[in-house]
């Protein structure tokens, strides 16, 4: 078989397309054979490429010139022709950008193919959605940088409702990407609404650089507010690169309910409504530079897996966030800017994390915190300094008729009272242990407790009684008993 091979170069980037011609006796000869539809890559023009549109062909140049009407009108017609748009290697300056349903930008890589916002520009983004719902939209080998323009965002992709009765960015990637610089959000995800029909979610971002201003609280690098939901971060770099020492003011990544405004920081913000984002996974992503890299405000289902961090005050903060898992992860001087008075994981207003084979090496401050809440942070197969790497299983209590004891697995009744029901977020199989310290308690049947041989159980001051939960019949039976009276 004789192939021919017919190459275009365009800005530093080959695109190759076979002729073949047949060279076996049991084909036809050539001018017989059926003839394919159409090239793997077919030539229109001279920067046309088929499936690709250049944006070259609409005026677009690199230099310090706006360019910003050149590449709506390039974005425009590649989603008008549903073809692949793409920006050959060059700094161009562009903002106010607007993606529809379906675009796809392809760069010739992040530090080659850089679109630089305009100096003096009043556009809220460089790069933003449009209105309604948008699916399948395509972002990769781009970078974006920010030109010092007062609140503006790299790529924000908001939530915003036009004709239809719903908004929102659906089954969507962004790959090998760096955003940096911009004064405000770096990345902005943003569902809206106080009903599920804004939602963002079903989003896989790959390799993305993230760089946030160093020294302003102001700047953050991801913001996820509102229904965001559904995203997959594998690889990367989350960070405030170019800090002039270890740690910077303000946060990384933020998860939170819907914002009424921009508030990237650990203050106290106005929420439009309760909606939060849920299920996002982040593997092998770096977190560097902050004085807290994660913030997660009642956010529910965030999974760190096999992660690293390193230069910062604090690593991960929980405020009323469930079902946090911290896994396999890598904590080397993670507490190095706030001189080892840190934390790797603290728990607040009722939060729970677990995770598992966490590593803690240098300074790292504490491995687990929590605020007395009962929030917890539960840490198994871990290495590090310190004996324990849980905090918050232990709750003191007054002894009540109902003893409400959250996810703890230790109990202490700071008085003399009567139990007769257990209320705690246990499995079957879990055991707790209560020790009465300030005087006699009695537990007695007939609500969930199942105490043996006997109707109560009086527990000497110092005490100890242990129970193991069931899923039916009285849920927490007795296992044994220190200090009966």
């Amino acid at each position: 078989m004789q192939i021919d091979r017919r190459s275009i170069f365009r800005g530093g980037v080959v695109v190759g397309a076979l002729t073949v011609t047949a060279g076996c006796t049991s084909c036809p000869p050539p001018e017989e054979a059926d003839r394919p539809e159409a090239d793997p890559v077919m030539v229109t023009g001279d920067h046309d490429v088929g499936w690709l549109l250049n944006v070259e062909e609409f005026g677009v140049t690199s230099g310090e010139a706006d360019q910003t009407e050149n590449f709506q009108r390039a974005i425009d017609a590649a989603h008008a022709s549903d073809r692949t748009l793409f920006i050959p290697g060059g700094r161009y300056t562009a903002d106010g950008l607007v993606l529809r349903n379906g675009s796809r930008l392809l760069g010739a890589g992040a530090e080659t193919s850089v679109i630089h916002a305009v100096p003096g520009s009043e556009n809220e983004a460089l790069l933003r959605i449009g209105q309604g719902v948008l699916q399948h939209v395509r972002v990769e080998g781009l970078g974006l940088t920010g030109a010092g323009n007062r609140g503006q965002h790299g790529l924000l992709i908001r939530a915003e409702r036009g004709e239809e009765g719903v908004s929102g960015l659906w089954h969507s990637s962004f790959a090998n990407m760096r955003i940096y610089d911009f004064d405000a959000a770096q990345i902005w995800l943003a569902g809206g609404g106080t009903e599920a029909r804004d939602p963002i979610q079903f989003l896989d971002l790959y390799n993305m650089v993230v760089e946030r201003k160093p020294g302003t609280a102001e700047s953050i690098c991801v913001l996820m507010s509102g229904q965001v939901n559904q995203t997959t971060w594998i690889g990367g770099r989350i960070d405030a690169f170019g800090a002039e020492s270890e740690g910077s003011p303000g946060v990384n990544l933020k998860i939170c309910p819907q914002l009424e405004r921009y508030t990237p920081g650990l203050e106290p913000a106005a929420y439009l409504s309760n909606k939060v984002g849920h299920t996002h996974v982040f593997s092998g992503t770096t977190f560097q530079q902050a004085q807290v890299a994660v913030f997660l405000d009642g956010a529910e289902s965030v999974t760190f897996d096999t992660c690293h961090f390193e230069g910062l005050g604090s690593a991960i903060l929980l405020r009323g966030a469930e079902g946090i898992r911290v896994d396999r992860c890598h904590f080397a001087n993670a507490t190095v800017a706030s001189a080892g008075s840190g934390y790797c994981v603290r728990a607040e207003e009722d939060a729970h994390a677990v995770g598992y084979g966490n590593m803690f090496i240098g300074q790292f401050g504490d491995m687990a915190a929590t605020d007395g809440s009962g929030a917890t942070v539960q840490m198994h197969g871990s290495q590090g300094t310190q004996v324990a790497v849980t905090a918050g299983l232990t709750r003191s209590l007054e002894a009540t008729s109902v003893l409400g004891i959250g996810a703890a697995t230790t109990v202490v009744l700071t008085g003399a009272g009567q139990v007769s029901t257990i209320e705690g977020s246990h499995f079957p199989g879990a055991s707790i242990h209560i020790r009465a310290a300030g005087g006699e308690v009695v537990f007695e049947g007939g609500g969930n407790l199942h105490l043996g041989g006997g109707d109560s159980l009086r527990l000497a001051d110092g005490g100890t009684a242990s129970f193991v939960r069931f899923d039916d019949g009285p849920q927490w039976t007795l296992t044994s008993v220190v200090g009966a009276l």
